[in-house]
């Protein structure tokens, strides 16, 4: 696959910025950037293809659930993830409607590259079929494991 490119917007905290090593050591083929602020990262949108977006934006709901909507409109079949704080895995309410699917902060490289590449999987399908492309810029939510099923593993 080609044009394996992903965002990381991180707008609170450290999280994407730890992880970040592990997911570029690990899939040597993807080409990441790691972006504090939404403006920088919206306009980054606008110059190049990608395939995958992670927000990171700590207990700021609000804030997260537009970035995502910014980037449905700027990138429709670009696959959207939020990572969530712990306040938000608690209330369900805050899960952020335009992710494809939520992940907790503490979620781990592994878990989240597994993610990624899975998305990217999917990314790479709609720039085959323009229906599933059609599809997928209006689903709004994938099924995400529960919080146990991450505390478990």
């Amino acid at each position: 696959m080609k044009d394996q490119q992903i965002l990381l917007t991180e707008t609170e905290g450290n999280t994407l910025r730890q992880l970040l090593p592990a997911l570029a050591g690990a899939h040597e083929d993807w080409k990441i950037v790691l972006v504090a602020d939404t403006d920088a990262a919206l306009e980054l949108l606008s110059q190049r293809t990608l395939a995958t977006v992670i927000a990171s934006f700590g207990p700021d709901h609000g804030n997260c659930e537009r970035f995502l909507q910014a980037v449905q409109q700027r990138a429709p079949a670009a696959i959207r993830y939020a990572l969530l704080s712990q306040q938000q895995q608690a209330h369900s309410a805050d899960f952020p409607e335009s992710a494809h699917q939520c992940f907790p902060a503490h979620c781990t490289a592994t878990e989240l590259g597994a993610a990624i590449q899975h998305g990217l999987g999917v990314w790479q399908q709609t720039r085959e079929n323009p229906a599933l492309a059609t599809l997928l810029s209006n689903l709004n939510r994938i099924p995400t494991p529960p919080a146990l099923y991450f505390e478990i593993r």
